[in-house]
């Protein structure tokens, strides 16, 4: 039997890399200044979720400007998306438990769905998904070189 070779494929345009796999390149740990807003609401999300749904929902409402997503790189809004999906996914499922968003809430989890390209996110393609918590950006997108001084290791 002759055996035939499988020409190598283009890792790349399924965004893996041969370091990380398909790790994103190092996510963003602290957003732009136009979200400072979001992040903080993600940093004392545990004390709002310890407070009960209603103040979280309330400090969520409150606290939480329009933004604007458009014309961000893939990196920011990925960690827009990651932000944004932590906060519904709290918003919905803290008791009492509710079954729609606020509308800012609402509009940043629209803008960052989810994206994907056959080039690296060079292009968008919009698949829209519900405004929940996904692996991706709990895991994926939800982590940072602990030690920056010693080469990239994955445990």
């Amino acid at each position: 039997m002759k055996s035939e070779l499988v020409p190598a494929m283009d890792l790349g345009a399924f965004d893996i890399r041969r370091e990380t796999g398909f790790l994103p390149e190092k996510p963003l740990v602290v957003l732009p200044e136009k979200f400072r807003a979001l992040d903080n609401l993600v940093a004392v999300l545990p004390q709002l979720t310890k407070r009960g749904g209603d103040f979280l929902r309330r400090s969520i409402d409150m606290d939480l400007p329009p933004l604007d997503t458009r014309y961000e790189s893939a990196i920011i809004v990925r960690a827009v998306m990651r932000n944004a999906h932590f906060l519904s996914s709290a918003y919905v499922h803290a008791s009492p438990p509710v079954k729609k968003i606020s509308q800012n809430l609402a509009r940043l989890c629209y803008q960052t769905s989810s994206l994907f390209s056959v080039d690296s996110f060079a292009e968008y393609q919009f698949i829209p998904k519900p405004p929940i918590l996904s692996y991706v950006s709990y895991a994926l997108d939800n982590w940072k070189i602990k030690d920056s001084s010693k080469p990239f290791e994955i445990e």
